[in-house]
């Protein structure tokens, strides 16, 4: 959102609107909502000087942080609402553009339109863009209602705490990963044990949630890849005679997420996997509060 923020201080404004929001976007040359509009052959220059004809400057500077109009709100609750439909681990530009265009009265769906373009194209070509072909998973997705950040796992408090820190208003696997390394528990021996420390997890972590929503909640949702990661992590614990969810529980359920942020960080970190898997199993077992983990 500082973008946003940017184009909202150009502006003399003392809000981040709707306008606001898409100018940020088609600043931002390299994201997956630019490739989207320049794929269905958008003119983003024409789209920028639609807006500015639309917006009337402010009588004098704005500075500091600049609350979001409801439109804006609204705009960032769909976002969040189409990466879950997409079972997207984070929220992406692209969910942010779907988001955009579904609040038809604010001045960037105006903008939108105005160029000739339809929602349901925009949806289409994101489908095609972010969502790899192949099977259908073997086992349904969970809703990500059914698990939430309230809850009393320590990892998931601190993963809560991670999204907070960087402002976002969600809990992704990445924010989970970071919990356990926070965590002093067998799946943060483990991955130190294998090189993987925070001064080389945040900054990965960072480029993989990939959005910054600028909007922490009280009540941090989860994203359907985390919840379907936490709730793995307890079939984990059950299947392994554990009575409690412990590090290497919710560490084996976000391997169990080849596709979230969580994975994709530690193979691009150069971890194998199955490795980190059989080192998690290794540290599982029943075992009463207060034991170290299995040698």
């Amino acid at each position: 959102m500082a973008l946003a923020r940017k184009e909202a201080q150009r502006f003399n404004h003392d809000f981040i609107g709707t306008e606001h929001v898409l100018l940020g976007l088609i600043q931002k040359r390299d994201c997956a909502a630019v490739a989207v509009l320049e794929s269905l052959g958008a003119d983003l220059d024409q789209i920028r000087r639609s807006l500015e004809d639309m917006v009337e400057p402010g009588p004098r500077p704005t500075m500091g942080q600049l609350p979001f109009t409801p439109r804006t709100k609204k705009v960032l609750e769909l976002a969040m609402e189409e990466a879950g439909e997409f079972r997207a681990d984070y929220v992406g530009t692209q969910h942010l553009l779907l988001g955009l265009f579904r609040v038809e009265e604010g001045l960037a769906s105006e903008a939108l339109r105005a160029v000739g373009l339809k929602q349901e194209e925009v949806r289409s070509l994101v489908r095609k863009l972010v969502v790899p072909e192949g099977p259908e998973e073997s086992e349904p997705p969970c809703r990500p209602e059914a698990v939430d950040a309230s809850s009393s796992n320590p990892a998931l408090e601190l993963a809560a705490t991670e999204a907070r820190r960087w402002g976002h208003g969600f809990v992704g696997t990445g924010h989970l990963l970071i919990g356990l390394l926070r965590e002093e528990g067998p799946a943060a021996e483990i991955l130190k044990a294998l090189g993987i420390t925070l001064e080389k997890l945040e900054p990965q972590a960072e480029r993989l949630v990939q959005f910054d929503l600028a909007a922490a909640a009280k009540d941090l949702p989860l994203l359907p890849l985390a919840a379907r990661a936490i709730l793995r992590s307890r079939h984990e614990a059950k299947t392994l005679g554990s009575k409690e969810v412990r590090t290497e529980h919710v560490l084996l359920g976000l391997l169990g997420e080849p596709d979230g942020a969580a994975s994709r960080i530690l193979r691009d970190l150069g971890l194998d996997l199955e490795e980190v898997r059989r080192r998690a199993l290794g540290a599982s077992g029943p075992r009463a509060p207060g034991e170290g983990p299995h040698a």
